[in-house]
């Protein structure tokens, strides 16, 4: 959790997002920000009685995830430094987590990047003045 950088390759379009990925840059963190509960309430909550149960193992395991990863201050002004650099390289507008980017594409829930991460989104979104997705 030591505020690394690793570069992907930008010649796929990644698939998290439906159709939501082209013309977006994605930056990942390597830890999991989601509390127990959160895939409920994003995700299976709004589903079907059947794909309740199709997806109950799952459902299961996030009521009871008991740990999960904070961001660590050196995340956070790595994060803040790279956001910067690409706000200033390419036309970015708008900063957004997988959350609502999904939402925007598909009218479904995602729990990642997690309560936690979201509040990383919301800082870097006004550190940055940078716009929510969709507006």
């Amino acid at each position: 959790m030591g505020g690394i950088v690793l570069e992907g390759d930008i010649q796929f379009i990644g698939g998290h997002v439906a159709a939501g990925h082209s013309g977006k840059v994605e930056i990942v963190f390597l830890a999991d920000f989601v509390q127990a509960g959160e895939a409920y309430k994003q995700e299976y909550g709004n589903l079907s009685f059947v794909d309740k149960v199709k997806n109950w193992r799952n459902s299961f395991i996030d009521q009871v995830v008991f740990k999960h990863d904070k961001p660590t201050p050196i995340q956070l002004r790595t994060a803040t430094q790279l956001c910067s650099v690409l706000k200033s390289v390419f036309n970015i507008r708008a900063l957004g987590g997988r959350r609502a980017y999904k939402k925007i594409a598909t009218d479904k829930g995602r729990a990642c990047p997690g309560d936690l991460g979201m509040e990383i989104v919301k800082l870097l979104r006004s550190e940055l003045k940078l716009l929510e997705p969709g507006r």
